[in-house]
């Protein structure tokens, strides 16, 4: 079963790992969040860290939504519907101080070169990957002054250093309703018309 969770988790991930390569420290650079709320216990925590929010979910409808039906591994069809593929926004800012904002620029720099660089994820790059996931897209998304005054007052956030990318086709996959028929696997010779 596919989670936002992970998928974004995995994200995450690389991205640290990303910045650890190039800015080492023992805290991590990285952390989930919404830059638009901030309670006291998580506020000083997310100082000086690249924060990472899930923005907005949409449909990938190239795919029919009829049921489907495939062959498992017993020998036998499965129907099921098929995958609801769904492209997940999330935007990474730069919650850093003031004093901090050539820092801000840098680390978020290092986001923009990385996922220039590693547009991809697979399972041979990263064995980590669900099940479900055979790979992970991230596109860049541009957005103008409108959309941008859009996006931070959707999320109740001030306005930080920030970047949005789209996660493509990331995939929920229901379960298979059971066993509907034995597969052919060759035609023998049977009863013919006029066979006794």
């Amino acid at each position: 079963m596919t989670m936002l969770n992970d998928v974004l988790a995995i994200v995450r991930d690389q991205l640290e790992n990303a910045l650890q390569l190039l800015y080492p420290q023992a805290e991590s650079w990285v952390k989930f969040g919404n830059v638009g709320q901030s309670d006291d216990d998580s506020a000083p925590a997310s100082i000086n860290k690249l924060i990472i929010s899930l923005v907005s979910l949409q449909n990938n409808d190239n795919i029919g939504s009829l049921a489907q039906s495939r062959l498992g591994g017993d020998d036998r069809y499965y129907t099921g519907y098929p995958p609801l593929l769904l492209d997940a926004y999330f935007m990474v800012a730069a919650n850093f101080t003031s004093a901090n904002y050539e820092a801000a620029l840098s680390r978020l720099s290092a986001v923009i070169y990385y996922f220039q660089q590693t547009p991809v994820f697979t399972r041979d790059t990263i064995p980590t990957l669900p099940a479900t996931v055979d790979k992970l897209a991230v596109e860049f998304v541009s957005l103008d002054f409108a959309q941008m005054g859009h996006l931070l007052s959707a999320t109740g956030s001030k306005y930080l250093p920030l970047v949005l990318y789209r996660l493509r086709r990331v995939p929920f996959v229901g379960a298979s309703t059971g066993g509907v028929a034995p597969a052919v696997r060759s035609i023998g010779r049977g009863h013919e018309a006029g066979e006794a």
